[in-house]
């Protein structure tokens, strides 16, 4: 049987079993957080995936939804907990609790993150980001590294 509703020469139609749903869709929320690091002294991106019942996602099905750029992380290994770009001791997405709520969460590790900011400021000519100005300038050169991993629409 191929279409619901179709049935084999001579079959009772009350005989056919229920169609089985080959996909089924799913509600996921996605919370996003921007959090500063004191240890690097720079902000972090910290997200959490769940679906309608609770139930946290696993790195496998983020993956699937399409939040994190494949083409921003190259040559890595990809394991229950973090991706970790080969040539690199520190993983560039981990899970751990939030700094301030406790709940379990992904956040890109922030060790590398003020040399990919500097060198964005850099390759514009932005040498000095001190002030109001200066640090809208750098959040914005964040902004922009951070995009290049994750797409911030979901």
């Amino acid at each position: 049987m191929d279409d619901v509703g179709q049935q084999e020469d001579g079959g009772d139609e009350s005989a056919l079993s229920p169609p089985t749903v080959k996909s089924q869709a799913r509600t996921v929320t996605i919370d996003q957080f921007i959090v500063y690091s004191a240890t690097f002294q720079v902000p972090t991106f910290y997200f959490s995936a769940h679906q309608s019942d609770g139930s946290t996602l696993g790195l496998r099905d983020i993956e699937a939804l399409r939040l994190l750029n494949a083409h921003s992380r190259p040559n890595s290994e990809m394991n229950s907990y973090a991706i970790t770009p080969i040539a690199s001791p520190f993983p560039l997405l981990s899970q751990g609790d939030h700094p301030t709520l406790g709940t379990p969460c992904w956040y890109f590790h922030p060790c590398e993150t003020s040399t990919a900011v500097q060198e964005i400021l850099n390759d514009i000519g932005e040498m000095d980001w001190v002030g109001e100005d200066g640090l809208a300038r750098w959040m914005g050169a964040w902004f922009s590294v951070l995009s290049s991993a994750v797409d911030l629409r979901m």
